[in-house]
């Protein structure tokens, strides 16, 4: 309900959403899959290299729709993870994919959309791979995710003293995270809509640095809707010496998830604090401090996560493409 109330009525095409939602049945009426789809306007180098979407993006200083197009995804461009939940004790949960498959081809015909993406499936997932492809997908390979699994509800605490349980993860915690903490004050509260042109403002500087996953910018007026729901918080992290905001964690949170969903961070100030993170530490903290599930952590930065305990998941996307020409003209431009 909040990602159809923030991409709806907006004055640019590719913030306005289209959503489908399924969840299929066997014949006692037991449910087999459920998943949803978003119709929306994709840049098609969005999971090029920062190298191509480079050249791409000098073009689209004057034409802001060059080499993208209509996709019917599943899920949408601000989810991650698992989107399809399917019963695969079920006998019957080919045929639901396959009735499923009927459906959303059927959309596509009808929303002209040039690229049908199932997104976000565990590349060990031998089952899902054989199937897509023998339905004439083409395997991608996507960049990985990052959770936090903490079934035992541990608090930060014994969370922490589990992981560092030796001299060198001491070590290397002490001096890539706490180091400086003297420096800043950490907080955790509600969005605040006078504050949500800092928002906005950080979010922004880090998108124009981050081509890896290129896509559109996210609308102003997401940042003013987290502010009216009570399932989004903001993590805070400011100079103590001037109250000057460094980064902010914009935090989607239920009773089972924490997620830091918006990093943004301050590239003006010349200083040593490793905000980022800093950032993933508190944000890892508050999910722990809420007892929930599972702490998703995103796509990237694979490294910097698992030293904070994050598991790291391979994933792929099967894709589907009726022109390719776009494509062929974006892989020529791979060095």
């Amino acid at each position: 309900m909040f990602l159809e109330e923030v991409f709806s009525n907006n004055p640019e095409k590719e913030n306005n959403w289209d959503f489908f939602y399924y969840i299929l049945r066997d014949a006692n009426g037991n449910p087999v899959l459920s998943t949803f789809f978003t119709v929306c306007w994709v840049k098609d180098d969005m999971l090029a290299s920062a190298e191509v979407s480079e050249k791409i993006e000098k073009e689209r200083e004057t034409n802001p729709y060059y080499l993208t197009s209509k996709n019917l995804m599943m899920g949408s461009l601000l989810t991650e993870g698992q989107h399809l939940w399917i019963d695969k004790q079920n006998p019957s949960w080919k045929q639901a994919l396959i009735n499923l498959l009927d459906l959303v081809w059927d959309v596509q015909e009808k929303q002209e959309a040039a690229v049908l993406l199932l997104r976000d499936f565990r590349e060990d997932d031998v089952e899902m791979r054989e199937f897509f492809m023998d339905q004439g997908f083409i395997k991608i390979e996507t960049e990985e995710n990052n959770f936090i699994f903490n079934e035992q509800k541990n608090t930060p605490e014994v969370f922490f003293e589990q992981l560092l349980d030796s001299k060198k993860k001491k070590y290397v915690f002490k001096t890539e995270v706490q180091k400086d903490d003297d420096l800043v004050n950490v907080s955790v509260g509600p969005c605040l809509k006078e504050e949500v042109p800092v928002y906005f403002k950080l979010y922004s500087d880090v998108k124009s640095k981050k081509l890896n996953l290129n896509t559109f910018d996210l609308p102003y007026k997401l940042f003013e809707k987290m502010c009216e729901s009570p399932n989004w918080e903001v993590i805070k992290i400011e100079l103590t010496e001037n109250k000057k905001t460094l980064c902010i964690g914009l935090c989607g949170k239920n009773a089972h998830n924490y997620c830091p969903t918006i990093i943004g961070m301050n590239y003006s100030d010349d200083i040593s604090v490793n905000v980022y993170k800093k950032m993933l530490y508190q944000a890892i903290c508050r999910g722990l401090d809420l007892k929930t599930e599972v702490i998703h952590l995103g796509l990237g930065s694979s490294p910097a996560k698992h030293k904070l305990g994050a598991e790291t998941i391979k994933q792929v996307a099967f894709i589907q493409i009726k022109d390719h020409y776009n494509m062929e003209l974006i892989n020529s431009m791979k060095s």
